[in-house]
């Protein structure tokens, strides 16, 4: 008699801290299982900060598998477990050297949902105040204030080419938020 096929174990084939590069087997339609390789990530968030002026605070940032500078929003991976406003209290400490008063999460990204369960968790900063940490030691980071007119010009030029930034732009946008 034949059974049904049984669902292949996962097996964890590299890790980068809390980053785990899983293979598992993923059920087809018609039956069986197809071995699909996954990214399990403890998750991110994406920090829109607003100062008083309604100016925003975005990221000249030199991501190394581009070999590029690019233009994005404060963003970080949390910590196994890390509620996603702690990371981004602290990462917008880290990456625009300010704390905020005014938190408010707008929204939830998926990065890569074909092969990667990283959720994104996207906040509006405000009543920014300088505070300054020490960045991770791989980050090469200069902070930018820009006007959302002039940050809307650069999307339209090309100029802002980062997923998640644009992605959370969308969503601040969508509600109707400028400097609200």
């Amino acid at each position: 008699m034949v059974g049904r096929p049984q669902k292949p174990k996962p097996r964890e084939f590299y890790r980068d801290g809390d980053i785990r590069f899983v293979e598992e087997g993923v059920p087809l339609p018609g039956g069986g299982f197809k071995t699909k390789g996954i990214v399990r990530h403890p998750g991110a968030v994406v920090i829109i900060p607003v100062d008083a002026t309604g100016h925003l605070l975005v990221l000249r940032q030199y991501r190394h598998a581009l070999g590029q500078w690019i233009v994005e929003f404060a963003a970080g991976t949390r910590e196994l477990n890390e509620d996603p406003l702690q990371c981004a209290q602290r990462e917008i400490r880290e990456e625009c050297g300010v704390a905020a008063s005014d938190w408010g999460l707008l929204g939830i990204l998926y990065a890569s949902p074909g092969f990667c369960d990283e959720t994104q968790h996207v906040y509006l900063a405000r009543g920014l105040t300088p505070d300054r940490r020490p960045a991770d030691d791989d980050e090469q980071i200069e902070a930018l204030r820009v006007s959302p007119a002039e940050f809307a010009e650069w999307i339209a030029r090309g100029r802002v080419q980062d997923a998640k930034t644009l992605a959370a732009y969308a969503v601040w946008r969508g509600q109707g938020r400028t400097t609200k």
